[in-house]
């Protein structure tokens, strides 16, 4: 168990999910960051977009996975 020897498994589950929550919300500052610098260095142009679109699909799929993740947990 992730709370000690007299926690319970659910509490050990919401301690995960929060971890989990807290590595993606990490990972997509990083991801928001390296693009702002890219940006900033002007690397982007009108033919090449290809760091803002691999970052925007990054958040759109955490965006996906965290709403089903809420819905999961309201409905079970």
């Amino acid at each position: 168990y992730f709370t000690g020897p007299t926690s319970n498994i659910t509490m050990s589950y919401i301690f995960l999910i929060a971890a989990v929550h807290i590595l993606h919300v990490v990972a997509g500052i990083i991801s928001l960051l390296v693009v702002l610098y890219q940006q900033m260095k002007g690397k982007y142009h009108p033919d090449d977009m290809l760091g803002i679109d691999l970052g925007a699909t990054f958040w759109h799929f955490l965006d996906l996975l965290w709403v089903y993740l809420v819905l999961f947990f309201y409905f079970f």
